[in-house]
């Protein structure tokens, strides 16, 4: 792979990682109420814990989107050769 076509794909996948981490939260606040029942009826689970697995989720999706993606995009950005 040449440092464009890496510079293209970690682009891309940090816009759509942002993108569903942007569209996870809004879900979140307004299927709130659902989850509570859907999870507490299979699972058994209290609406606190979900709520904190939730938390959980987007807290962790935001770290590997960061780490995994935006980083290298950026490392990728600063060693791009001369041309």
């Amino acid at each position: 792979m040449t440092h464009a076509s890496l510079e293209q794909f970690f682009m891309w996948a940090t816009i759509i990682g942002v993108g569903v981490m942007v569209l996870s939260a809004p879900a979140w606040m307004l299927m709130r109420g659902v989850a509570h029942r859907i999870h507490g009826r299979i699972f058994g689970v209290s609406p606190e814990v979900v709520d904190i697995v939730c938390y959980a989720y987007l807290a962790l999706m935001k770290v590997m989107v960061t780490i995994l993606l935006l980083v290298p995009w950026i490392a990728l950005l600063l060693t791009r050769p001369a041309t």
